[in-house]
């Protein structure tokens, strides 16, 4: 339906060959793309974990002289996430090996790594695409929880096909055959009766 091109304009990887985009008011032309991107975490259906440890994994890129005065961070993210018991009753705590593609560790627990790190950047923009299909209900109501609480701090952009997702959305954008079909807030779109 064309939620890839969407996301890829969002994040300026895509510029519009027709039409303009603005950023807080700017058109993408005037746009500093590499300072933007800066402030941007984005956690999609692709595994992207390193071969290492939980705290690498969060702290993506640090070098290690840094790490010591950040682990109490990287536990806060991880508790939001639902991964402190994990780390906890693991006798590595934050240094467990997470493997190759993070083969450790369920599929959950990948995406929870994964939204760990997106988290621990504070990004003014948090885009998640399908981030939370491998998550159970429980988990799946915790991570809502969370991201409920961050609302209002991060403007967030959440692609899913997952109904409950849909309660923390401010405004909906219902996508068919390519372009914008509905737009509105969940119950203004059922209420509409439409294709929703």
């Amino acid at each position: 339906s064309g939620k890839s091109t969407i996301l890829d304009l969002v994040t300026g990887l895509l510029r519009p060959t027709s039409g303009e985009i603005y950023f807080n008011n700017s058109d993408s032309i005037k746009v500093n793309f590499k300072k933007y991107r800066q402030n941007i975490s984005y956690v999609g259906q692709e595994v992207t974990i390193l071969d290492g440890t939980v705290l690498d994994n969060v702290l993506l890129g640090l070098k290690d002289e840094d790490v010591a005065d950040l682990k109490p961070q990287a536990a806060n993210v991880l508790s939001l996430v639902h991964l402190d018991k994990f780390v906890e009753d693991n006798k590595d705590g934050l240094h467990y090996e997470v493997g190759e593609n993070g083969s450790n560790l369920s599929g959950g627990q990948v995406q929870r790594l994964l939204l760990a790190r997106a988290l621990y950047r504070n990004p003014s923009l948090l885009i998640l695409d399908e981030a939370t299909s491998s998550l159970d209900a429980k988990t799946d109501k915790h991570i809502n929880e969370t991201l409920n609480n961050i609302k209002g701090t991060t403007t967030i952009v959440l692609v899913t096909h997952k109904l409950n997702n849909l309660s923390l959305a401010d405004k909906i954008i219902f996508l068919k055959d390519g372009r914008i079909a509905e737009i509105g807030n969940f119950q203004d779109l059922i209420d509409a009766k439409g294709d929703f």
